[in-house]
């Protein structure tokens, strides 16, 4: 009777420990209120459904390079992030880096990011070349990296507008408080942000002239222009041509091999629910894998764990 009461005893006693020992995976998303963010809360809600003994948390990150960073040092196990900006944080070879960050590996493609000017509806600036002298702000320095090209083809330099740092709710509040003129959001495929300015007074989306979209795309290949169709917001009654980005979805070139297998694995063959969540989780597809490999988009090595996966499916020869 004692030696089972001794082993009901010991079993009791590791209870505990096994309720705690889920594994524990960090997801780096993006600002709050930006695609990023949603796309990421949504990817860790897959992984959790879906994934046994696995405990994922969003953490919330002020751009990719920031994000970048935190996988380089381990205080985040995968990340979304933007291809232009992994690829220059990998080298050091862009001023928001002092230095290569290179513990990153790739794990799979993501989905297109657009991301552009809002201004009022009744507001004078019609299009990129009217921000000149205006107040405007972007959430992180790839964001102003982006926002430069795109105002230099319309004839604008950085010096000839007001620049703020502001995350997005900050836009969003500094918009309809009459201190900013110009927001630059993450726009397509869908952000919240942007819907809660739109609710609140009609807004007009800017656009490239689709002339200057062809020189965006010839002139920075992690970039691309991307079509924002008529009806994505309130008001917006035509097509956009943005600036866009690509997405990848990066690893901690230690994070267990494994363990980022049934990652990737588990977003392919959830893809339907994850595009459910949110409309950016439909791109995380084979073909956008695929597509990043043929075209040698792929910024950095892949993780071991990915690699695996995507020469099962013979995207990886």
């Amino acid at each position: 009777m004692k030696k089972l009461l001794a082993q009901a005893l010991a079993a009791s006693l590791l209870l505990p420990v096994a309720a705690t020992s889920a594994t524990r995976i960090s997801v780096g998303t993006g600002s709050t209120g930006g695609v990023y963010y949603f796309v990421g809360t949504a990817l860790t809600k897959i992984l959790n459904q879906h994934l046994p003994g696995v405990n994922a948390t969003p953490e919330p990150v002020t751009g990719s390079a920031h994000a970048h960073k935190l996988v380089h040092t381990g205080d985040l196990t995968i990340a979304l992030a933007e291809v232009a900006t992994v690829y220059h944080g990998h080298r050091g070879s862009r001023k928001d880096f002092d230095k290569k960050y290179e513990n990153i590996r790739f794990v799979m493609a993501g989905m297109d990011t657009g991301q552009t000017a809002v201004v009022w509806a009744d507001s004078p600036i019609k299009s990129y070349a009217d921000i000149k002298g205006k107040r405007i702000a972007t959430n992180s320095p790839a964001s102003r990296a982006k926002l430069g090209p795109a105002m230099e083809l319309h004839g604008v330099k950085e010096a000839d507008v007001h620049h703020k740092t502001l995350n997005y709710s900050e836009q969003v509040s500094a918009m309809k408080d009459g201190s900013l003129d110009v927001g630059f959001f993450a726009a397509a495929p869908r952000n919240a942000s942007v819907m809660d300015l739109a609710a609140a007074r009609p807004i007009r989306i800017l656009g490239l002239d689709p002339d200057k979209a062809k020189e965006f795309g010839k002139a920075y290949p992690h970039w691309m222009p991307l079509t924002l169709k008529a009806g994505t917001y309130a008001g917006q009654d035509k097509d956009v041509m943005m600036p866009a980005f690509y997405t990848a979805l990066i690893a901690n070139k230690d994070a267990d091999p494994g363990l980022v297998y049934t990652i990737v694995k588990t977003i392919i063959d959830r893809g339907d629910e994850f595009g459910q969540l949110h409309a950016g989780g439909k791109e995380f597809t084979v073909e956008k894998t695929r597509f990043f490999v043929e075209r040698e988009m792929v910024p950095v090595p892949f993780h071991p764990g990915a690699e695996r996966y995507w020469r099962e499916k013979g995207i990886i020869k």
